[in-house]
């Protein structure tokens, strides 16, 4: 029942937002900007977030034979964009990170160890987010004077520091289970804490997932600023690499379906700082959910024509 309501209550606050902003945006001006944007910025763009993806199949391919799975291209490939599919089906951006874990883990009997694969793989993106902003606002801090921007990146930086620190302490664990219900989910949490801890014992490990992932972090910021391009924007590239870790961070926050509505206002909010009108702001957003949408679609077809056969034949 408290899942129903989360998730209702989730439904609601994307329809709200949207529809908020709809209320300061004319949709008119929209369609208008859709009309006479550059579509081949858009292919691009399209592109650009497709290898996106397929170099996070790698980092998550590295991750796992560090921990002694060892997949073909083609598995990790298979797995990470059905998984796609799965973020776009399913209310919440976890539900393809679930696939990954049951279908990998299912397939190779080592679940705990896909899982924690997994984490690291979320894990290691969102500490690059902090990464790429710091290093913009180093090349932007002369030119850059809104201070909320400023506080967003130090308190960005903060999380990060502290999410390591907890994330790669052994004691933790037993914070932990204090919020731990039932001696099964206790020991499944020990046991998925201790996978995870392997990463402390080889920092090599992490530190490599790290420079896939700032790669990926980075072109994700190229791909909005591709899209900026659709519009005829002439914006130095380097504030979206401050600006857009801050979009997807707050994309991510689990109060919204899918990031939708809350990385349409981060967008709306942030991106006019660098000089960009509101309602393109709002387009270039919606184009990054088309792009995404339709990846999506393309690990669906993937899931349904390809891997869940592949699946069967090797299980």
């Amino acid at each position: 029942m408290k899942k129903k309501i989360f998730l209702i209550l989730r439904i609601a606050v994307s329809l709200g937002i949207i529809t908020l902003l709809f209320k300061f945006i004319s949709y008119r001006r929209l369609l208008a900007l859709y009309r006479d944007s550059e579509k081949s910025y858009i292919v691009l763009a399209f592109i650009i977030f497709t290898l996106v993806n397929v170099l996070g199949a790698l980092r998550w391919r590295f991750i796992l034979s560090s921990l002694g799975i060892n997949i073909d291209i083609k598995e990790a490939v298979y797995t990470y964009f059905s998984s796609l599919f799965f973020n776009i089906i399913f209310p919440s951006l976890l539900g393809g990170d679930v696939f990954r874990g049951l279908a990998l883990g299912y397939r190779h009997q080592k679940t705990f160890k896909v899982l924690s694969s997994v984490v690291m793989d979320r894990f290691s993106g969102a500490f690059a987010l902090g990464i790429v902003a710091l290093f913009a606002y180093v090349f932007t801090a002369s030119r850059m004077k809104e201070f909320n921007i400023i506080i967003a990146v130090g308190a960005f930086l903060v999380m990060n520091i502290l999410a390591v620190v907890i994330f790669f302490n052994k004691y933790s664990s037993r914070y932990i289970n204090r919020f731990a219900k039932g001696h099964i989910l206790k020991r499944r949490i020990i046991h998925l804490y201790n996978e995870l801890y392997f990463f402390r014992e080889n920092p090599k490990v992490f530190f490599i997932s790290l420079i896939y992932s700032c790669a990926i972090q980075a072109a994700i910021c190229v791909t909005f600023f591709v899209l900026s391009k659709a519009f005829s924007l002439d914006i130095d590239i380097v504030y979206f690499f401050m600006l857009v870790p801050l979009v997807q961070f707050i994309s991510v926050l689990p109060v919204s379906i899918a990031g939708i509505g809350t990385r349409e206002a981060a967008a709306v909010y942030l991106f006019p700082r660098i000089g960009i009108e509101k309602s393109t702001a709002l387009s270039i957003s919606f184009y990054f959910l088309f792009i995404t949408i339709l990846v999506g679609l393309i690990g669906g077809f993937i899931y349904v024509v390809v891997y869940h056969r592949w699946l069967e034949r090797n299980t």
